[in-house]
C-alpha cells in the first residue's frame, strides 16, 4: 500500500458520501416532482413557467404583462433570461426537468469549485472534497434552495477563487486561461440575475487576491485580475444595466435604515451554532418567519475543526497566514451580520453601493466558507500528524464543543414552555421560551456533536477508520437540517401544484387585486403560503405581485378609481389577513374573491385630460371613464370618445387599431416605463404617463394603427456593452492561442 492510498480511499469515501447526500436530497426529481416551499412556488416556479412559454414562442420575455399591470421582468433580474445555461434548460427541456436541474446543479458546482480551490492550498484530495462538501451542503446554501438565483451565484465562489489563485501564482499559458476563467465566471454570476449576491463573493475574493499578491510581492498580476473582473462586468452588462435601471424605479431606490437592517442576525441565533434544533423554526424569530436568511448552523465538524486549528496552531506551518486572514474576515462578517443589533452598522451603510444591500445575516457566507476551509485544514492535519502523544493530549480539549452543546441544550430544557398544537404554526410570534423545540429535538444536536467529537478524537489518536465514519455523519446531519425545511411544503408534480393554485376569478384582460404581496390560507390539510405571483399560472393577471424588487406605484390600488383604471374585475377577500387564530379561508371556493364592477377597457380613448402632480389623490375626484390625468398639458379636442381595439397583445409588443373622431388620448392599462416606444402608422409618437401608472399616446383624428414596443435604453446599452466584453474575451483567447 502506497502513502497515497489512505488519502485516495478517503477521497473516494467523501465523494461517495457527497453523491449519496445529493441523491437523498433530490430523489423526488426522479419522479418529476419539484420543490415548492417558500419562494420556489411563490415566485420562481411561476416565473420559470412564463419563461419557458415565451421561449417556446421564440420571444425574449423582457416585459411581463401578468404582474403589476406589466413590469420590466428582465430588469427585475431573477428571470435571468440571458444566462446561456438557463436559456438552454427552459428552451429545450420540459419545465419539471429544467427547474429540477436549475435547483440541483449549484450544489455539485459549489462542491467541486471549493474543492479545486482547497487543493491549490496544498491540501490532500480527501480534505479538499470534504471541505467542498461541508460548504456545498451547509445551511447557508441548502436553506437557500428557495432563492435559486442567489444559490447559483454563490456556487461560483470556489471557481472564482481557484481562477484568481492560478492567475496570481502561475506564469505563461495558465495565466491566460485563468484570466479568461475569471472573466467568464464573473459574467456568468451577473447573467444569473441576482447581482447583489456577487458582493458577498467579492467580500471573500477581493481580500484573498490582495493577500496573495502581497505575500508574493507581485502586484502586476493583481491588475490583470482586476481587468478580468472588469471584463466579466462588461459581459454581464446586458443584465446589470437593466437591473440598475429597474432598481432606480423600484421601492428599494431609497430604502430606510429599518428596511436595510431587517433580518439582522439576533444574538440568540448564535446558540444555533452548537444547538441546531434548539428552536422550533431552526432559530429564534423576531416576529417574522424567516429561517432561510438567518440560519446559523455550520454542522458538527466546523466548530471542532476551528478548535483543533487553535490547538495545533504552531504545527499549521504555511496554513497559518490563511487561517488568520479568514478568522479576521469572519469576525468582521459576524459583526456585519448582527446588523441593527450593533452600533457599527449604520456608518457601514454609508459606504458606496453597500447601502443597497439588505438582510445583514447574508454576510455569514464568509463564516460558512471559512468553516469549510478550516474543516479541510483540520482534516489534512489529522492525516499528517499521526498519533503522537502531543496530538493525543490535545485531542482531549475537543470535548469543549459537545460540552457547550449539552450546556445550551440543558438551559433550553430548563426554560422550555410547551405550547398548544394549534399555536405552533405562529410560534415565531411568541417569546423565546415558547419558541423552543420539543425536548427530543433539542437533545438531537448535542448527541450529534458528541458523536462527531468522538470520531474526531479517535482519528487524532491514530484510528483512521474514524474519518470514514466522520464524513457521512457530518454530511447526513447537514442534509437532515436542510430536508427539515425543504419538506415543510412537500415536493409535488407540476400538475398537483397547479391544482392547488387559487382559481381564476375573472378572465383577462380583467385583473385581480390583492391587499398584500404575500398571503397565507388554511388548505384542507395544512397551512400553505402563497403569493400575489402564484395565481398567474392559472391565467390570472394581477394588479400587483410578489417579486424581489417591487416596482414603485403612484396609485393606491385599494381605492376604487385606481382599481377601475387598472382593469380590476375581482379583489381577494381581506379576511385572508386576519391574524391567527382568527378565521381563515379555504381554497377552492368563490368566497376567496369579491367581484368588482366598473372595470374600464384595457385600451380606450378619452377627449379630456387634467394635469396632476398627485394622481393618487386626484384620481378619486375625476370621472375616470371620460378623463385622464397627465403630467404635462396635452392638446385634445372635445368630442365623443373614439374606439380602440387591441389586435395584438404580446409581452412587450402591443398593436391597437384606433378610430378617433377628434384629437384624443389613447389610454392603455399597461404600466408606464420610459422604455416604451410608440409608432402611429409607422411614425414615431411620444409615450406619456397617464393616470399615475399607465401608458398614454395622443392620436390625431381618423383611423390609425398604433404599435407599442418595449425597448428600454438600458437593455440596448447593455447589449452593446456585453458585445464589447465578448470581443475582449475573444481577443485575449486568440492572443493566448498565438502565444502558445
Amino acid at each position: 500500500m502506497t502513502a497515497d492510498t489512505p488519502d485516495r480511499n478517503l477521497a473516494r469515501a467523501a465523494a461517495a458520501a457527497s453523491l449519496l447526500v445529493l441523491v437523498a436530497l433530490f430523489w423526488p426529481t426522479a419522479l418529476r416532482r419539484v420543490f415548492v416551499y417558500g419562494d420556489l412556488s411563490a415566485f420562481f416556479l411561476p416565473m420559470r413557467i412564463f419563461l419557458a412559454e415565451q421561449l417556446a414562442r421564440g420571444r425574449a420575455p423582457i416585459w411581463m404583462p401578468d404582474l403589476f399591470c406589466g413590469f420590466y421582468a428582465h430588469g427585475e433580474g431573477q428571470i435571468g433570461i440571458f444566462h446561456p445555461l438557463r436559456w438552454l434548460l427552459y428552451r429545450f427541456l420540459p419545465v419539471p426537468e429544467a427547474f429540477n436541474l436549475e435547483c440541483l446543479l449549484p450544489y455539485p458546482l459549489a462542491l467541486i469549485g471549493v474543492a479545486l480551490f482547497v487543493r491549490r492550498l496544498a491540501l490532500p484530495a480527501s480534505a479538499a472534497i470534504f471541505g467542498g462538501a461541508t460548504f456545498a451542503f451547509s445551511a447557508y446554501l441548502t436553506l437557500r434552495l428557495t432563492h435559486v438565483n442567489a444559490l447559483a451565484v454563490i456556487a461560483h465562489l470556489g471557481w472564482l477563487l481557484y481562477a484568481i489563485d492560478v492567475a496570481l501564482r502561475e506564469p505563461g499559458r495558465r495565466r491566460y486561461r485563468a484570466w479568461l476563467a475569471i472573466a467568464l465566471v464573473t459574467g456568468s454570476q451577473l447573467l444569473v440575475g441576482y447581482p447583489v449576491a456577487i458582493a458577498y463573493c467579492w467580500l471573500i475574493a477581493a481580500p484573498y487576491a490582495v493577500w496573495t499578491a502581497r505575500s508574493r510581492g507581485e502586484l502586476a498580476p493583481l491588475a490583470a485580475v482586476a481587468s478580468a473582473i472588469a471584463t466579466g462586468v462588461l459581459l454581464g452588462a446586458i443584465q446589470l444595466l437593466p437591473t440598475y435601471d429597474y432598481l432606480m424605479t423600484s421601492e428599494r431606490a431609497d430604502p430606510s435604515y429599518e428596511y436595510l437592517t431587517e433580518m439582522s442576525l439576533h444574538p440568540l441565533h448564535l446558540l444555533s451554532a452548537v444547538a441546531p434544533w434548539l428552536f422550533r423554526n431552526h432559530l429564534f424569530m423576531e416576529g417574522r418567519h424567516e429561517p432561510l436568511e438567518r440560519a446559523f448552523y455550520f454542522g458538527p465538524v466546523v466548530p471542532i475543526a476551528a478548535l483543533w486549528i487553535a490547538l495545533r496552531w504552531r504545527a499549521l506551518g504555511e496554513w497559518r497566514a490563511l487561517v488568520a486572514g479568514l478568522a479576521a474576515l469572519s469576525a468582521v462578517a459576524l459583526i456585519l451580520a448582527l446588523g441593527g443589533h450593533t452600533f457599527f452598522y449604520r456608518p457601514f451603510l454609508a459606504l458606496p453601493l453597500v447601502g443597497w444591500l439588505r438582510v445583514p445575516a447574508r454576510y455569514t457566507v464568509v463564516l460558512y466558507f471559512s468553516g469549510a476551509v478550516f474543516t479541510a485544514i483540520a482534516f489534512a492535519d489529522l492525516l499528517r500528524a499521526g498519533s503522537s502523544p502531543e496530538v493525543r493530549q490535545r485531542s482531549r480539549w475537543l470535548w469543549i464543543v459537545p460540552a457547550a452543546s449539552w450546556l445550551v441544550a440543558g438551559v433550553g430544557l430548563a426554560v422550555y414552555q410547551p405550547i398548544p398544537e394549534q399555536a405552533r404554526v405562529v410560534s415565531h410570534l411568541l417569546p423565546p421560551a415558547k419558541q423552543l423545540n420539543d425536548p427530543p429535538w433539542i437533545l438531537l444536536g448535542p448527541i450529534v456533536f458528541t458523536l462527531a467529537a468522538a470520531l474526531f478524537s479517535a482519528a487524532a489518536r491514530g484510528r483512521r477508520a474514524a474519518l470514514f465514519a466522520l464524513i457521512p455523519l457530518v454530511l447526513a446531519d447537514q442534509a437532515a437540517y436542510a430536508a427539515a425545511q425543504w419538506w415543510v411544503d412537500p415536493p409535488c408534480t407540476i400538475a398537483e401544484w397547479r391544482d392547488r393554485v387559487l382559481p381564476r376569478p375573472v378572465d383577462p384582460p380583467l385583473r385581480v387585486t390583492t391587499p398584500k404581496s404575500y398571503y397565507v390560507f388554511l388548505a384542507p390539510d395544512n397551512l400553505r403560503w402563497w403569493s400575489a405571483t402564484t395565481p398567474i399560472v392559472s391565467g390570472t393577471q394581477m394588479v400587483r405581485g410578489y417579486v424581489g424588487l417591487t416596482p414603485s406605484a403612484r396609485l393606491d390600488y385599494a381605492g376604487r378609481a385606481a382599481q377601475r383604471v387598472a382593469g380590476a374585475g375581482a379583489d381577494l377577500d381581506r379576511r385572508f389577513f386576519t391574524r391567527m387564530p382568527g378565521p381563515w379561508l379555504r381554497a377552492g371556493g368563490d368566497e376567496l374573491f369579491h367581484a368588482l364592477s366598473g372595470a374600464l377597457p384595457r385600451a380606450r380613448l378619452v377627449a379630456n385630460a387634467v394635469r396632476s402632480a398627485q394622481p393618487a389623490a386626484d384620481l378619486e375626484s375625476i370621472d375616470v371613464e371620460t378623463t385622464a390625468l397627465v403630467e404635462e398639458p396635452v392638446e385634445l379636442e372635445r368630442g365623443p370618445a373614439g374606439s380602440a381595439r387591441i389586435q395584438q397583445d404580446w409581452p412587450g409588443a402591443i398593436r391597437i387599431a384606433i378610430d378617433a373622431p377628434t384629437r384624443q388620448l389613447l389610454v392603455l392599462a399597461e404600466s408606464f416605463h420610459a422604455g416604451w416606444r410608440a409608432e402611429v402608422d409607422g411614425a414615431a409618437a411620444r409615450v406619456l404617463r397617464v393616470n399615475g401608472d399607465f401608458i398614454g399616446v395622443v392620436v390625431a383624428p381618423g383611423a390609425h394603427e398604433l404599435s407599442l414596443s418595449f425597448a428600454p435604453r438600458s437593455f440596448e446599452l447593455g447589449c452593446w456593452t456585453s458585445l464589447v466584453g465578448i470581443a475582449i474575451v475573444l481577443t485575449v483567447a486568440l492572443a493566448g492561442c498565438r502565444a502558445r
